[in-house]
């Protein structure tokens, strides 16, 4: 996670990224609707969803044997603090009555 000197390696942003994939799939559905101006649906936000856990698992799967201070539990970091802002961000928005 942390280099010793308290700077992010590279793949940190790669995983944060495929994290935020995980746990905002309906903001990634949203922007990828965007950019092509089509209309996507359910079955894009399934395609989604499965293609950000099979590229985390791939690059875990890839990383690992290469960086020594990568550990396993470092995605389920990642996910757990992402989806602990989302669910503090929801109660939040409920709480003050915004709407998105």
């Amino acid at each position: 996670m942390l280099s010793r000197r308290g700077n992010y390696h590279w793949y940190d942003a790669l995983l944060i990224a495929l994290a935020g994939a995980i746990v905002y799939p309906d903001r990634v559905v949203e922007w990828l609707s965007r950019l092509s101006g089509r209309v996507l649906g359910l079955g894009s936000f399934i395609l989604v969803e499965v293609a950000a856990i099979v590229g985390m698992v791939g690059a875990m799967l890839m990383l690992l044997p290469t960086y020594p201070k990568l550990v396993w539990w470092h995605p389920i970091l990642y996910i757990g603090a992402l989806a602990f802002a989302r669910l503090g961000m929801w109660c939040v928005s409920r709480f003050f009555g915004f709407d998105d």
